[in-house]
Parts: structure tokens; sequence; C-alpha cells
């Protein structure tokens, strides 16, 4: 199977011009915004468009609900296709798609400026940002099924000479485009990871937490611990780990990417006590 990405920033026109790129590369599948397209029509799963949120229709994208990546694992196998066109908003969201749905990365990257002109981009930038509207490169009857968000309008696709019609493009705006913005400061983001580690284990106690923000939607952190003397740590910090990351995105429906944690002391059994009542414990 090959696989061919389309890269541009979000709400640069890409959905609007995935099928016609697709035919001119002889290209039967799409996958676009956690939808599965084969020939005009979805075959499988579920579009981030619909989602209530950004952070969760990020997710979404990127295939990181296990029924909904199983979904198009299990639809991609039976179909057995040999090229689909992926689109992405970097080569980085790209990569990720490809490993979480088991598939080779990009042998050809297309970036939206080769087919798009500056003009046209920043038409579809002001578009998106002035109405929230977003397409889905799918005929009207195949959104209404189980689209969530409000239906804006349709647009039909011909080639060239505009006399044999190739497809139908929809015009949505996605639930989360409806409300405002909901921010959460990072002093907040800190004081719920030290709780969440207060949680899991008496024996570890936080110094430091410091956060990153690669993308929006992303969260990395490196936690500066001490550690109670004796414990076996490798097993311990191990499962911190997975905790905190499971809960954090559980909690707050972001996407975290990275959790180091760094030992920077050892608390002896006299120490623990003292700690472990500064902390609330018996």
């Amino acid at each position: 199977m090959e696989v061919y990405a389309f890269i541009g920033p979000s709400g640069t026109g890409k959905s609007q011009r995935a099928l016609p790129l697709a035919l001119s590369y002889g290209i039967r599948y799409i996958i676009d915004d956690g939808l599965l397209i084969k020939d005009g029509r979805i075959v499988a799963g579920v579009s981030a468009k619909s989602e209530i949120s950004k952070v969760k229709a990020i997710r979404r994208a990127l295939f990181q609900y296990d029924d909904h990546r199983m979904e198009i694992i299990g639809r991609i196998k039976k179909e057995a296709p040999d090229k689909i066109l992926l689109l992405a908003t970097s080569e980085e969201m790209a990569r990720k798609i490809c490993e979480n749905l088991e598939l080779p990365y990009p042998s050809k990257i297309i970036y939206i400026d080769e087919i798009a002109s500056l003009t046209e981009i920043i038409q579809a930038k002001q578009e998106r940002e002035k109405g929230g509207k977003h397409v889905i490169p799918v005929p009207l009857v195949e959104v209404e099924r189980g689209f969530r968000g409000k239906l804006v309008g349709r647009i039909k696709l011909f080639f060239s000479g505009g006399k044999e019609e190739i497809g139908e493009k929809v015009i949505v705006r996605p639930p989360f485009s409806f409300y405002g913005r909901l921010s959460i400061s990072e002093n907040v983001f800190k004081g719920l990871i030290r709780v969440l580690v207060e949680e899991h284990s008496p024996y570890v106690f936080v110094r430091q937490v410091a956060l990153g923000f690669p993308e929006e939607g992303n969260i990395e952190m490196e936690l500066k611990v001490e550690v109670v003397y004796g414990i076996s740590m490798r097993k311990l910090l191990r499962g911190l780990q997975f905790y905190i990351k499971n809960r954090l995105e559980e909690l707050t429906g972001m996407v975290v990417s990275k959790v180091d944690i760094e030992v920077v002391g050892l608390i002896t059994n006299a120490g623990f006590g003292r700690k472990a009542q500064s902390h609330g414990g018996d």
C-alpha cells in the first residue's frame, strides 16, 4: 500500500481540494478528520468535526480513541487499497496517523501551496476564522447520518471543462465553533498533576513541575520528585507515568504526549513521616 500525504495548516482548503487531488493520482481512498472515504462516500469512521470540543476533535482526527482506530484499521484491511490519500496539518501529524492506523509512512508528500495560490489559501483561512466553516469531502446525505453540528451548504465539483460532475462536498460548522474559548491556566495544570501524584502513591513527593504545549490540545511535562528509600522505583514510576497520562487525558480532554519523571532525592523512613504529615498524612 502506498500512502500519499496532503499537508497544510488548518483552514487552508485541504478538504475542498482532496477529491480532485486524489483523482489526479488515481487514488480512491481518502483519510480526512477521522473518516475513511472511498469514491466520495464514507465507509468507516466518525468525523472529528462532529465532536463537541476542539481537543476531542484533535484526538478524533489522530485516531486516538481505540474503538474508532480499530474500526478504521479493520476496514482498511478489508478494502485492501493500493493507495490512500491522507490529509494532515503537518508531516508529524501524518506520521502519527500512520502509526495509529498501522500504515506505512507517506511515500509522497503534497503541500497545499503546490496546488493552491496564496490568495486562495488566505481566503480559505479568512472564511474559517470568520464563520467557523469546515468542508467534509462527501455528499450531504453522508454527513446528515451522524453529524452533530450545523450544515451550512454544499459544493458541486466538476472537471476543468465544467461538464462532468466528479463529486460533492458539504460545508459544516462544528459544534465546538458554537461556544466561546475555554482555557485552563498552567498553575491549575500543575496543581492537578500534584494531586494525581498524591492519589497514586504516598511514597512520591513532587518538588517541581515543568509543562510544555508543543501544539494545540497537546501537553508535555517534566516532574522532579523525591521518593521514599527502599521502594521499587522503576515499577512505581512507570505506573505513575501511566496513571498521570490517562487521568489527565480523561479529566481535561488533552493529549498527554510526554511524562518525564526525574528522581532528585531519596527520603528516609524518618523523613517520610514528616513529609506525609506535611501532605496531610497521619
